[in-house]
C-alpha cells in the first residue's frame, strides 16, 4: 500500500485520467503558454468565470468554496458568476477527491471538490482554482532545476509522472516554495523519505494549503493583466468607522489589506502592480 505520510490524502491519484494527483489529463501538454487556455476578459477589465455548483453541498462546505472565491475577488480581477447560457463554464461537484483541469478547456469542465477535501478549508479550493485559471504545480515549473531536487529513488513506483517538468510560462516570477500549488516534501513517497528537496531555502516549509501566497496572486494578476483593476481598487477603497464612512488613504488601506491577508509575506512585487 502506498505510504501516504506527508501527502494531502485527498489529492492522491485514483483514476488514470489524472496527472500530478489532481489535474485532469489535457489533450495538450503546454502550461499557461497558450492564450487560448485562459478565461476571457470583459471590456471592463474583469475576468468572469461562470460556474454551476451541486446542491449536495451543505452550509459548511459551501462556506469553504465561497471563501476561496472571495480571496481571488479581493486581490485580483477574477470574478465568479453563476452560469446562465455561457458556453464555457466550471461545474463544481463533490465527486471523488479534489481535481481540476488546467485552464479553460471549452464547454463544461468539471472541478471535483468532495466533502472530505473541503474539511481542509479554503486552501484546497484555491489550489484547484489556480489550476482552472491556467497554472500547473509549482514543482513542475520549467526552471525548477535550480530550486528543487526530485528524489526519484523515494517516489512510489508508478507515480513518477507526478513529478514531470512542464513547459510553463513563469511570468517573470521567482520560484515560490510558499505557493499553494507546491507539493509537500514527502508527496507520493514510498518510504516516508522526501521526494522533493528545496535547494536554496533548505529548511523551508513546502506544501502549505492555508492561503494564496504573494507570488500566487502576482501570477494571476500578471496572467490576466489585472493592473488597471488593482489601481482602481487602490484609488476607491474606503473604510468604515462606527456608523459613518470616513475617507482614508486608499493605497495605504489596500496595502494593509494585502499585508494582513499575506501575514507578513513580502508584498513588494504585488504592491508595485497597484
Amino acid at each position: 500500500m502506498t505510504n501516504t505520510s506527508g501527502i494531502f490524502r485527498y489529492e492522491k491519484p485514483w483514476r488514470n485520467f489524472l496527472i500530478e494527483g489532481d489535474i485532469v489529463k489535457p489533450l495538450w501538454r503546454n502550461a499557461v503558454v497558450s492564450d487560448t487556455r485562459t478565461w476571457q476578459k470583459s471590456v471592463d477589465g474583469m475576468v468572469r468565470i461562470p460556474y454551476e455548483i451541486s446542491q449536495l453541498y451543505d452550509e459548511e462546505t459551501w462556506s469553504s468554496i465561497s471563501r476561496g472565491f472571495k480571496d481571488f475577488e479581493k486581490f485580483t480581477c477574477v470574478r465568479f458568476v453563476s452560469h446562465s447560457d455561457e458556453e464555457d463554464f466550471i461545474s463544481i461537484q463533490p465527486i471523488h477527491g479534489c481535481y481540476s483541469s488546467v485552464g479553460r478547456v471549452g464547454g463544461m469542465q468539471l472541478m471535483s471538490l468532495n466533502h472530505q477535501c473541503l474539511k481542509k478549508g479554503k486552501g484546497v479550493v484555491e489550489h484547484e482554482i489556480m489550476h482552472a485559471l491556467g497554472f500547473w504545480h509549482e514543482h513542475a515549473r520549467s526552471d525548477r532545476g535550480k530550486y528543487i531536487k526530485i528524489e526519484w529513488k523515494n517516489v512510489w513506483p508508478g507515480y513518477e509522472h507526478n513529478f514531470l517538468k512542464q513547459n510553463t510560462n513563469n511570468l517573470e516570477t521567482k520560484y515560490d516554495y510558499g505557493s499553494i500549488l507546491h507539493y509537500s516534501r514527502t508527496a507520493f513517497s514510498k518510504n516516508g523519505q522526501p521526494t522533493l528537496r528545496p535547494l536554496i531555502d533548505t529548511d523551508t516549509v513546502i506544501g502549505q494549503r492555508n492561503r494564496l501566497s504573494e507570488l500566487d496572486l502576482l501570477k494571476v494578476n500578471r496572467l490576466y493583466n489585472c493592473t488597471m483593476h488593482l489601481k482602481d481598487k487602490a484609488n476607491v477603497l474606503k473604510r468604515k468607522t462606527a456608523n459613518r464612512v470616513v475617507e482614508a488613504d486608499p493605497r495605504i488601506t489596500f496595502k494593509r489589506e494585502l499585508e494582513k491577508y499575506l501575514d507578513g509575506q513580502n508584498i513588494a512585487e504585488l504592491w508595485r502592480m497597484s
